[in-house]
């Protein structure tokens, strides 16, 4: 989805169900503020924070608004004025105005052009913190999503029913003068719920002071002091006031820039430069009620926090941070990065800037097939479960190639890390996502990527012990009662490393210019009972997948059949697939799944079906993804969905093609192990390779994958 500053946001599921969103940035440099309390979730980037409630709606940096709002790329906007004359706002495609409003739309395109205005009367509006009266917001504009221009957009005089009582805020600049232009944030500690709302909450400092009228409390307060560029937020110091008391007389506190004296940052064993970062703190209420701030800011944009030392004394504080960090730029030897996930002791934001012993870390040494030459983007996302929001930014790369990846060792309990990693970084198109899993400080492993053929895949969980509860998936075929819930069309185009999954057959996630087909059946005992398009986004479904399939209440035999193509000149190998799945199924009142697993987001009875599962190693391969021509060697290793049951793989076939499936030869399978198989045959030079794979099991299901083009030699 387009936000409001040109950035797009990519969402994905996450611990438990919860989004991990995928920033792709639009423009160079700036800090982006997750504010999250109950179910309010706002994106919201610096510059813009001081406009919230004179002259920008909060509904325009809401994501589930955001997702509700957009069609076909562009972002519909409304405009409301005063006067006759509509205000010209850069970038805003109008399509119509009458009496005071005019509505239009923002692209992904024409929001940078807008936002870059926006940066420019922040620059104008800083240093006499003139927000929302002059420039852009001249003639009382206001801007909101269609149906969100409401009090919020601009609040009127407030009506407590409640005691209110005043508090002044007073802040100093780094010159330690009064401060003019910069954000002050108050909130209530013991429930946010009560008062944290951005737009009543945050207050800009005039001539030293801003001026909030609160609930008698305990509260917390953050002072957000930036350092404006020609191009947009340099430098943020966040200086926080862990807890202070509201009681009735006038409550005055004190924000002193200076006091962000700490500048995030890390001292790591190889030279490196931070590309990207996040940090965020939780304030715990007392009544299981938080709020979270989440920064996070990449290519070259700096973040100074004051570090305290006294813990609140009214629920609790928790501060995590991750970083990326680069290999320079021309450095010899193969690409590397760090990830790294740091979090703050109990109850106190500690000095930011960390050294990072090489005993912490983990080693992945990753390589990346790729058909097309491109440059591409990789991303780790390292979650804590208390963190409220997961946010992770993609990092170039050129593809095919290899990187070092050395990430944090860290406690299972706490966090888990995913890596994704997408073909055509301006698109964040093609490529595969890895389930969540947890290294350990000192291990060495290697990670192979987006090698051939690529076909459907079930999902793997790869995190096993205490934290699994905080890291659940859904099975990729389970039966609840008489319904078939099936999501294979999710994880179309995955390679053949368990836990690795493709992006699916939806057109956001496999780039511009690409023709998605695709087609699925379902029968039962011979006869057809479902059928449809697999490229369509289902919302039906109990997770993201197929429509659920209403099944007969006696035992039967289920085929599902799905069929995908992806055409176009970024992707030439495996670009179309068949595979049919053949099973014995029944009905069943549903067993408790382990804790890793969901059926429902409120529920683990369910009945993981036995299909079969299959995948390749193609011997000899280039990272191109080519082998020599003559003789061809296929490792195949035959198995079941996790949880699926575990009857025995009585046999496999392979059949090869070198004209595009015209004709078709059987290879030499011989037996290597249970559930592993060896395929041999002999091929042409310059021939692309299709492949039509078969297995069955003890329990009479079956498996039949067709893959065009499967690899070249």
């Amino acid at each position: 989805m387009v936000l409001l500053n040109g950035d797009r946001a990519v969402t994905m599921p996450g611990l438990g169900g919860r989004p991990v969103t995928t920033m792709l940035p639009a423009r160079h440099g700036g800090i982006v503020f997750n504010l999250r309390a109950g179910r309010e979730n706002l994106f919201i980037p610096a510059t813009a924070l001081p406009y919230l409630g004179r002259g920008l709606s909060p509904s325009l940096f809401d994501l589930a608004s955001l997702r509700r709002a957009e069609s076909g790329g562009r972002l519909p906007i409304v405009v409301s004025y005063a006067g006759l004359r509509r205000p010209d706002l850069p970038g805003l495609t109008v399509t119509g105005s009458a009496d005071g409003h005019a509505s239009g739309y923002l692209t992904a395109s024409s929001a940078p052009v807008f936002y870059a205005a926006l940066v420019r009367q922040f620059r104008a509006d800083h240093g006499r913190a003139s927000y929302g009266s002059d420039g852009l917001f001249a003639g009382n504009v206001t801007i909101a999503l269609p149906g969100a221009m409401d009090s919020r957009a601009r609040p009127s005089r407030p009506r407590p029913d409640f005691p209110m009582h005043p508090v002044t805020v007073t802040g100093t600049n780094l010159a330690g003068k009064p401060d003019t232009g910069d954000e002050a944030l108050v909130v209530d500690a013991a429930d946010p719920l009560n008062f944290s709302d951005p737009v009543e909450a945050g207050n800009v400092f005039y001539h030293g002071q801003a001026k909030f009228s609160v609930p008698a409390g305990t509260y917390w307060a953050i002072g957000d002091f930036e350092k404006v560029t020609s191009k947009s937020t340099g430098t943020s110091r966040l200086v926080v006031l862990p807890q202070f008391r509201v009681q009735g007389n006038h409550t005055h506190i004190h924000l002193d820039e200076r006091a962000a004296s700490s500048e995030l940052g890390a001292a790591t064993p190889r030279p490196s430069k931070v590309q990207a970062w996040i940090f965020g703190a939780v304030r715990g209420g007392l009544h299981g009620r938080s709020l979270g701030i989440v920064l996070f800011g990449w290519q070259g944009v700096h973040l100074w926090l004051s570090p305290t030392t006294r813990k609140p004394s009214v629920g609790s504080l928790h501060t995590y941070e991750t970083q990326t960090l680069a290999s320079p730029r021309g450095a010899r030897g193969t690409p590397y990065v760090y990830n790294l996930a740091i979090a703050g002791p109990n109850g106190v934001i500690p000095d930011q800037h960390v050294k990072i012993a090489p005993s912490s870390l983990a080693t992945v040494h990753e390589r990346f097939y790729q058909d097309i030459a491109s440059t591409g983007a990789t991303e780790t996302t390292l979650e804590y479960h208390k963190l409220p929001e997961a946010v992770a930014v993609p990092l170039p790369l050129r593809l095919p190639g290899l990187q070092t990846e050395y990430v944090t060792g860290t406690d299972p309990h706490a966090v888990a890390y995913r890596v994704s990693y997408a073909e055509f970084g301006h698109s964040l198109s093609g490529g595969q996502y890895s389930s969540f899993l947890t290294v350990r400080a000192g291990e060495k492993r290697t990670e192979i990527w987006n090698d051939y053929p690529l076909h459907p895949q079930p999902g793997v969980q790869l995190i096993h012990g205490f934290p699994v509860g905080r890291f659940p998936m859904f099975p990729s075929a389970y039966r609840m009662g008489d319904k078939l819930e099936l999501s294979f069309n999710n994880t179309a185009f995955s390679d053949n490393v368990p836990g690795h999954s493709g992006v699916g057959m939806y057109g956001p996630f496999s780039g511009p210019h690409v023709k998605l087909t695709g087609s699925y059946a379902v029968y039962q005992n011979g006869v057809e009972i479902a059928h449809g398009n697999p490229t369509t986004l289902n919302t039906t479904a109990s997770f993201p997948g197929l429509p659920p399939v209403k099944l007969s209440h006696t035992p039967s035999q289920i085929r599902f059949v799905l069929s995908g193509a992806r055409r176009g000149k970024s992707y030439r190998l495996s670009p179309a697939f068949q595979t049919a799945w053949t099973w014995r199924s029944a009905p069943h009142l549903g067993v408790k799944l382990p804790q890793a697993w969901l059926c429902t987001l409120s529920s683990r009875f369910c009945v993981v079906q036995p299909l079969i599962t299959l995948n390749y190693q193609v011997h000899g391969m280039s990272l191109r993804g080519s082998t020599t021509g003559g003789r061809q060697v296929i490792g195949l290793t035959v198995g079941h969905l996790q949880l699926g049951g575990h009857a025995a793989i009585t046999g496999a076939t392979v059949q090869f093609s070198v004209d595009g499936g015209q004709t078709w030869q059987s290879a030499a399978v011989t037996r290597s192990g249970a559930g592993r198989f060896k395929a041999s045959f002999t091929a042409p030079a310059g021939a692309d390779v299709s492949l039509r794979t078969s297995a069955t099991d003890a329990a009479g299901g079956s498996i039949t994958e067709t893959i065009e083009d499967a690899y070249r030699t």
